[in-house]
């Protein structure tokens, strides 16, 4: 959405006098939300939002320009957001990149009584009341990102801390010190928190998350070696997954993350996908021959540390279909692929999407992005897609129903999703939503 103001109007028309002979310059208003999480209670939506003046000269975007970024959150009931402002950056900077950055440094996370929402980004820790639209600065640090943020219960979070870059730069890999802590929301939140977890040098394609945040998978170095670890950030236990020097693949995690297929290179032209019971370590079952059959390439590609002759796939971090199918990405004709473990069966999807299918309330359809505001959902036993309703921005499950967000004037609205049982048949016409909580389950 971009509209024009007056006060980029009375700019353009400073910088014209300036400027002169050069063509003048202009200055657009541009807007962007990031997706929508909702609260616990079923009650609360909230997301981020951007707010950027981009300016032109003779006619030309200078790839510049000015933004704020704001918290926003509305009632499910009524859909009006409040929003709060978190920083703003004025000047002439390249705005496209700038924004990327400080939304990919921007966390939120509602508490479990989906009264608060705390907020992390290079300024510090913050908890946002949503009744009273009060903000309380918990702590302050300097000179590290935040890229993660989890509550464990209704006083304790976790979050990360990096000092580097976790984005991987054009030519090459780059690393960050890192280390994740736990922390109380209330009495005195100046104190520094003790580590769960503190690693000298740590690669982004190392980390994964489980679905809720409270356990992390990644490689951590080790007396001259590599450690594939899973840390249980409740209680601060450490658990190799791997043997020594072993690459970590991808892990997936059901529901309620008490079980995980954890795939690794065990050794060069040998990868492992095992089903592993994660609070008593027990191997449930071994589907490492189908794995590599699946994902056996001609050539022989990289993974963690090892050679192993597979085309490594990407892993969404979560079972779907009540635990039964895994989603894996491989950068071939199949895209994302819907992986029934037992009895194997793999199902391509053609889908191809830098963001892993997300569940849906719908449990026969995992969603996700497919170009600029287009979202399809995608049929789990066939793999076969359905597009979802045009301009979507996100997708959300409210009280066990799915909806596609479009935003008209800063304001979200709602559109009611109803699949096909089959993707062979018509799926039913969308209708748009004021309350959620009125609609019936389709």
């Amino acid at each position: 959405m971009r509209t024009l103001r007056l006060g980029d109007l009375a700019l353009a028309l400073i910088c014209a006098a300036v400027i002169g002979a050069s063509g003048g310059c202009w200055a657009e208003r541009e807007h962007s939300n990031l997706p929508i999480i909702v609260s616990p209670d079923q009650r609360t939506l909230a997301w981020l939002h951007a707010d950027y003046t981009a300016y032109s000269e003779g006619g030309h975007a200078t790839g510049e320009g000015d933004e704020d970024i704001y918290v926003r959150w509305a009632g499910v009931s009524d859909l009006k957001p409040r929003q709060l402002k978190l920083g703003s950056h004025p000047g002439r900077f390249d705005y496209r990149a700038v924004t990327k950055n400080e939304f990919e440094h921007v966390v939120i996370a509602f508490s479990p009584d989906s009264a608060r929402l705390a907020i992390g980004d290079r300024l510090g820790l913050r908890m946002l009341d949503l009744s009273t639209g009060r903000i309380r600065q918990l702590t302050t640090w300097q000179g590290e990102g935040i890229g993660h943020l989890a509550w464990l219960d209704s006083d304790q979070l976790v979050h990360d801390l990096f000092s580097g870059h976790l984005a991987s730069p054009p030519g090459g890999l780059n690393s960050a010190r890192y280390r994740i802590v736990r922390r109380s929301t209330s009495g005195d939140t100046t104190q520094p928190a003790a580590d769960l977890v503190r690693v000298p040098q740590l690669f982004p394609m190392a980390l994964h998350w489980s679905p809720k945040g409270q356990q992390v998978a990644f490689i951590q170095p080790q007396d001259g070696h590599s450690q594939a670890v899973l840390v249980d950030l409740r209680n601060g236990k450490i658990t190799p997954i791997a043997p020594l020097d072993a690459g970590l693949i991808g892990i997936a995690w059901t529901a309620d993350e008490s079980i995980a297929a954890i795939a690794i290179d065990a050794a060069p032209g040998r990868a492992q996908l095992l089903i592993r019971n994660i609070r008593t370590g027990q191997v449930l079952a071994d589907y490492s021959e189908q794995f590599m059959d699946t994902y056996r390439a001609p050539v022989t590609y990289s993974s963690g540390l090892r050679s192993t002759g597979l085309r490594a796939p990407t892993f969404a971090n979560r079972w779907v279909s009540y635990d039964r199918f895994l989603l894996l990405y491989s950068q071939d004709q199949r895209g994302w692929t819907i992986i029934r473990p037992d009895p194997w069966q793999v199902n391509p999807s053609g889908v191809y999407s830098q963001y892993p299918p997300k569940p849906m309330g719908n449990p026969e359809y995992v969603c996700c992005p497919s170009g600029f505001n287009r979202w399809i959902a995608i049929h789990i036993e066939s793999g076969k897609s359905v597009p979802l309703p045009e301009d979507a921005t996100d997708v959300i499950t409210v009280a066990g129903t799915d909806y596609a967000v479009t935003f008209g004037h800063d304001q979200p609205r709602l559109t009611a999703i109803r699949l096909p049982p089959s993707p062979t048949e018509p799926a039913a016409s969308p209708t748009t939503q004021g309350d959620p909580r009125t609609e019936s389950k389709p």
